[in-house]
């Protein structure tokens, strides 16, 4: 009842958010932990209970629809996570990094396998990587190019392992250009390729690791980009989705630029911009490690 009056939550909203449900909401990044610890209430000893913001408020009211309507279209929770990044990207008041960073690490956790991830099953997996495989074939690629470049990749992500991009590469090539002659596909303005297609997978898988890994290398200044770069890349897209869908040869789809799309791909493309930066420093370090001097006697 307490929970129920700090929120402002209607009985039927109560009903569908335990206490349980609750606590585990905030440790995934669906809600924000409180604006502030404690409230010193005026004329009392002690202090009252945590308080949220209006803006945090709205977002839990929001995100229990939300919920509810995955639930029935048969959509793991974990895709909740796209909402609340999106949030974070849109506007500066609503959700805070480390709530944004809960989010992505749980929308991330759902699509790397155990220990490092929480994946629900390799043929999953499998048949996530075999819809990618499918949306960028070439029509002449062999069947059995496809399904290696299922099954190597979704082991890749169950297992976790992190891949080189070159490897990627290699899986991509036959499927995407078979005939081996380093043409591109999709709009003359934006081509894809093995290459591109490659970087994408391994930038995510990159990112995905480094938070699910709690590593360090995620720095507050990336999170700053981060938003910047989704923000631009939103307004950019909008402006050239017509010229895109215009030359566009078929191969890849190129969606209309509105608000659900931001939304629904708002977690993976965290993902690529936050992978891409790292696989930079990545190959930076090994740069600097391999031009380092012999110091030996």
């Amino acid at each position: 009842d307490a929970l129920q009056k700090e929120l402002d939550l209607s009985f039927e909203d109560a009903e569908r958010l335990t206490d349980a449900a609750f606590r585990d909401w905030q440790h995934q990044g669906f809600i924000a932990d409180p604006a502030q610890p404690r409230r010193q209430t005026k004329g009392r000893q002690g202090s009252a209970r945590a308080l949220w913001t209006d803006n945090q408020r709205r977002l839990i009211h929001t995100m229990v629809d939300l919920r509810d309507r995955a639930a029935q279209a048969g959509v793991h929770i974990s895709q909740l996570g796209n909402y609340v990044v999106w949030v974070w990207a849109a506007f500066d008041d609503s959700v805070d990094d480390t709530q944004a960073r809960k989010a992505l690490t749980t929308w991330a956790s759902h699509h790397i396998g155990r220990p490092v991830g929480r994946a629900p099953s390799a043929n999953r997996l499998e048949t996530q990587a075999a819809q990618t495989v499918r949306a960028y074939a070439d029509p002449a690629a062999a069947k059995g190019s496809r399904a290696t470049a299922a099954r190597q990749v979704s082991q890749m992500f169950w297992s976790g392992r992190l891949p080189e991009t070159a490897e990627l590469t290699s899986l991509f090539a036959p499927v995407v250009d078979p005939e081996g002659t380093g043409k591109t596909f999709g709009p003359p303005a934006a081509p894809a390729s093995a290459e591109t297609i490659a970087m994408s997978v391994a930038s995510v898988m990159r990112a995905a690791h480094s938070l699910l890994t709690k590593s360090k290398d995620i720095t507050a200044a990336d999170w700053g980009i981060l938003r910047h770069r989704l923000r631009v890349s939103w307004v950019e897209y909008s402006k050239v989705q017509p010229l895109l869908a215009a030359t566009n040869d078929g191969r890849i789809p190129i969606p209309e630029a509105d608000l659900s799309l931001h939304v629904s791909q708002a977690a993976k493309s965290s993902l690529i911009i936050l992978g891409i930066e790292l696989l930079k420093r990545d190959k930076r370090q090994i740069t600097s490690s391999n031009q380092e001097p012999f110091a030996g006697g």
